[in-house]
């Protein structure tokens, strides 16, 4: 091949590469997009829409209580067991830190399958407190994984030098803790985040947020300008508290891991390692038993366990499917978006907009929006119809998670890297190709993993897109759940579980090859994450 038909090829495909990218990052900009001209035409018209105008400092009163107290439950268990899985020497740490994986990538409806099997939800109707409690419940293994590491990105030198001069406790408390306090404004985020945009808890529970509000004002009037101009209040906070914590902390940057630190030492335990052993696992025992029991007493037996499961296979092989695409699609331009986002200059405005837009607006929002858009004749009728709208709606809420995952391993790559292959004339997407790909396959498969699991656990917003013979398990455990639990809905929860643990040994698979990849590095130094430290 000459030089002259090669570099055609090399402009061909990055051409190619470059639409790909444009295209997905469009997609998904074009439903908060399309929501904002839907309510910003809707006030200047003056149109005659069911607005609760009057209510929206109750839905702020509601949405607030119950993210409050679903952080500071899971903030609480976070911090314990984040401490005792990165940095101290318990008995059996590894394995409890894959189970606290696999009780994070549960989804929220099978968490709450199991819950009200057990809980009275008829008594807890209407109430914040139990709303935010069982939230907090859910999240607690994400709340310890996320701070488990960032207490292991702490500074050992400034820890060591404070243990010249004070107790451990006292390091504890204004050493680590204060060096945390990055992760923590990312968790309270996150999760503010994950509740407030969701519907599920307190549709079921019947207490009014702005993302339940939004559900019902669209299942009574069939109106979308209501339910979105309803829900712009809960994403302008959303987009404020976002803009501020990566304001204040610069958890994204366009910074390369030139510094080098060494892991912090374990907290040892010494006496108190069985007692704290024993007095994890019976916690743990009260927490999942009662539950778990009162779920497998509703299947009844084995044969009807299995008959349940074949007749739900369909149901699952769609959702997994319809997951799996949106996954791929998602990393296929995430490594390409993180770099935007981290180093592209002008870029990062606009991957920036994309990541706030889309995970500030409510789930039910992003569904109204969909159907608005492609709820027409011709063309866009058959998209409406068809399961592609499943995985575009997939797409307008985890495509900036996927691109989040992504962003840590881009900015861990040497500029000089980068800048060497433009020299020998690399184009962009070649870049992408021999530079950043390498160094973030690990955390794009992870990333696959993480997003395939949100997809296949939505229940916001896929139940406003799903056609006709293309239910999701999610979408029909949640119709399901306003009856009572069944032995239906016990089985469909178990398979779920089934399914997200081939997920959760996936995703170990791939942390352990992580380690030990980067076992010989952390031996004496290794790259300082950036994520508390990085400029923007």
């Amino acid at each position: 091949m000459s030089a002259a038909r090669a570099a055609r090829t090399q402009r061909t495909v990055s051409a190619v590469v470059v639409a790909l990218h444009v295209a997905v990052a469009g997609s998904a900009l074009a439903v908060p997009l399309w929501a904002i001209a839907s309510a910003a035409r809707t006030l200047i018209g003056g149109a005659d829409v069911t607005l609760p105008l009057a209510r929206w400092g109750r839905l702020l009163t509601g949405t607030a209580e119950v993210c409050g107290i679903a952080l500071g439950v899971a903030a609480a268990g976070g911090t314990l067991l984040g401490l005792l899985l990165g940095r101290s020497d318990l008995p059996g740490r590894r394995l409890l830190a894959a189970l606290v994986i696999l009780a994070a990538c549960v989804p929220l409806y099978v968490a709450a399958i199991f819950a009200f099997a057990w809980l009275p939800a008829a008594q807890l109707a209407g109430s914040r407190v139990a709303c935010g409690i069982l939230y907090g419940v859910f999240y607690t293994p994400l709340a310890a994984i996320v701070l488990g590491a960032t207490f292991r990105a702490v500074d050992r030198d400034l820890e060591e030098a404070a243990l010249l001069d004070a107790q451990p406790a006292v390091v504890l408390r204004r050493v680590t803790l204060r060096q945390a306090a990055w992760g923590f404004a990312g968790l309270a985020l996150l999760l503010i985040l994950l509740v407030g945009t969701d519907f599920t808890i307190p549709d079921l529970l019947f207490v009014r947020t702005f993302a339940e509000e939004t559900h019902t004002q669209y299942i009574l009037h069939r109106q979308a300008a209501g339910p979105i101009l309803t829900g712009m209040p809960l994403a302008i906070v959303l987009a404020v508290l976002m803009l501020v914590v990566q304001r204040r902390y610069r958890l994204l940057g366009r910074v390369a891991a030139e510094s080098r630190w060494a892991p912090p030492r374990s907290v040892t335990l010494g006496r108190g390692r069985i007692p704290a052993t024993l007095l994890l696992t019976a916690g743990l025992i009260v927490v999942f038993a009662p539950p778990t029991i009162s779920l497998l007493a509703k299947i009844g037996s084995p044969e009807r366990f299995v008959s349940r499961a074949v007749a739900f296979a369909p149901l699952l092989v769609r959702s997994i499917v319809v997951a799996g695409m949106a996954a791929t699609i998602t990393v296929a331009v995430s490594v390409g978006l993180a770099w935007g986002l981290v180093r592209g200059g002008w870029l990062r405005w606009g991957v920036g907009s994309l990541i706030v837009l889309t995970l500030a607006l409510p789930a039910p929002v992003a569904g109204i929006s969909l159907i608005e858009m492609f709820d027409r004749p011709g063309l866009l009728g058959r998209v409406y119809d068809s399961p592609a709208l499943i995985v575009w709606v997939y797409l307008a809420r985890f495509l900036a998670i996927g691109v989040l995952l992504a962003a840590a391993a881009v900015q861990r790559v040497p500029l000089e890297l980068e800048d060497l292959a433009r020299m020998d004339g690399a184009s962009w997407a070649l870049v992408q190709r021999v530079v950043y790909w390498p160094a973030a396959r690990g955390h794009a498969l992870v990333a696959w993993l993480v997003v395939m699991v949100l997809c296949f656990a939505d229940v916001g917003a896929t139940k406003f897109v799903v056609p006709p013979g293309w239910d999701t398990a999610a979408v029909v455990a949640f119709a399901a759940m306003h009856a009572r639990v069944d032995s239906n809905l016990a089985v469909l929860a178990l398979l779920s579980v089934v399914v997200v643990a081939l997920a959760w040994a996936g995703l170990v698979a791939v942390v352990r090859a992580a380690e030990h990849h980067e076992q010989p590095m952390a031996s004496s130094r290794a790259p300082r994450p950036r994520s508390a430290v990085s400029s923007s």
